[in-house]
Formats: structure tokens, C-alpha cells, sequence
């Protein structure tokens, strides 16, 4: 998976589920009801097909050491890419919790102070993605004031694209989550830090923090009466 050869291989085919999924796909428009018909795979084909065979077969935690290495490497130019990958294995709540025991969580506070925007609002994603219904990862963001950042990013940050995806990553924490809620709500003011993200410049910010702000309000009942002092509050 790691090598040249590779780089042509559809993300989501990183598996045998992946590899169903896509000759699935791909094959909607073959008649199965006409006469079949046979002919020798050309070389090009079958090279691709070999590898795309090869690269499920290596270990994912295997593989997810490989893009932390890199990550934690000089290189710029390949860390979105590898991000990106590691969000993808992520997607699986085993795998997520996997990468904090494999050190990934010693990448995640420097990339998020990454000069590149697009680096940071990818690190954003990979959070949101490792904390989603996934009460371990939710723990060791907590913990690691992960969550405090994800908040500083939100309200400092000038990159519009950063500011949503931490927004986004700062949901998919929260939802369901009463401790970290409470963390949220409490300490940090995350009622205040709702109602300055709806001012915001930009619009998907508003949007998404008015969604996360009715969300919390409407979700717990010890939360209902505060929600009129907010939502009538002059947001001017």
C-alpha cells in the first residue's frame, strides 16, 4: 500500500469490503442478462488488479504507523495526503482507538499549530472522525486539552475552512457526550463561545454554531432554561 505502485488504488478499496463495493459500482451498467463474453485481461488490468489485491493484505495498524512516521517526518508536501488516510482508517471505531495506543496522540497538538491552514482543518477532521460515538478517544481528547484548542481555533483562528472543521470536530465530541458537555458548558463557557461563533464572519460558522448551540439546549433538560437567555439575547 505504501508503495509507488499503489497510488491509483481507490481509498475506499483498502479492503475487501471496499474492493465489493467498487466492482459494484462499477459493473451497474453491464447487462447480466446477454450472452457473456471472455477475453484476455490486458497487462495494464491485471498489474492493477494484483496491486490493489497486495495492498489488502497488509496489516492496517501496520499501515497506520507508516502515516504517523510521516507525519511526524519534515516532509510537508505528503502530511495532508497521510492525514486524510489515517481519517479514512479511522472511520473504524477500532482502528480509532488503536491510534491513540500507537502514539498518534503526540501528533495531533503540533499539527494543529501547522503554518498550513489546509493542515490544521485536516487535523480537525481526523478528531472529529476519532471522537465520534467513540467514549475512549472522547476521554483522551478531554484529558489532553485537545477540546481547549479545538475552542482556541474556533475563536482565533483566521481560516475560515479551520474555524468550521473545528466547529465540526467540537460536535461530534459533544453529541452525546454529558462529560465532556459539562467540561464544554462549564470551564470553557461554551455558551458564550456558541453565541460569538454565530456572529461570526463567516457563514457556515454561524450556521453550524446555531445547529450545535440549539442542539445542546434541546438536548438536555437542565439546559432548557437557559436556552431562551440565549436564543432571545441580542446577538449585535
Amino acid at each position: 500500500m505504501s508503495g509507488e505502485g499503489n497510488d491509483n488504488i481507490p481509498r475506499n478499496m483498502r479492503d475487501i469490503k471496499g474492493l465489493l463495493k467498487f466492482c459494484i459500482e462499477n459493473t451497474k451498467s453491464e447487462d447480466a442478462s446477454g450472452p457473456s463474453v471472455f477475453s484476455p485481461m490486458d497487462e495494464e488490468r491485471k498489474k492493477w488488479l494484483v496491486e490493489a489485491l497486495m495492498s489488502m493484505t497488509e496489516s492496517p495498524q501496520k499501515r497506520m504507523l507508516e502515516l504517523i512516521e510521516i507525519l511526524i517526518g519534515q516532509v510537508e508536501d505528503s502530511k495532508v495526503s497521510a492525514i486524510e488516510e489515517l481519517t479514512e482508517w479511522c472511520e473504524d471505531i477500532d482502528l480509532a482507538s488503536d491510534f491513540f495506543k500507537m502514539g498518534g496522540l503526540q501528533i495531533i497538538p503540533t499539527l494543529l499549530n501547522n503554518e498550513r491552514g489546509k493542515l490544521r482543518a485536516s487535523v480537525c477532521e481526523l478528531v472529529a472522525v476519532l471522537v465520534q460515538n467513540n467514549p475512549t478517544c472522547q476521554q483522551v481528547v478531554l484529558e489532553n486539552k485537545i477540546l481547549t484548542k479545538l475552542v482556541d481555533m474556533l475563536e482565533n483562528d483566521t481560516d475560515s475552512l479551520v474555524k468550521t472543521k473545528a466547529l465540526y470536530a467540537m460536535s461530534c465530541f459533544l453529541r452525546g457526550n454529558e462529560e465532556g458537555k459539562s467540561e464544554f458548558l462549564g470551564s470553557m463557557d461554551g455558551f458564550s463561545v456558541l453565541m460569538r461563533a454565530m456572529q461570526s464572519d463567516f457563514e457556515k460558522v454561524k450556521i453550524k454554531a446555531t445547529f450545535l448551540l440549539s442542539d445542546i439546549c434541546l438536548g438536555s433538560d437542565k439546559n432548557k432554561g437557559t436556552r431562551n437567555i440565549y436564543f432571545l439575547k441580542p446577538t449585535i
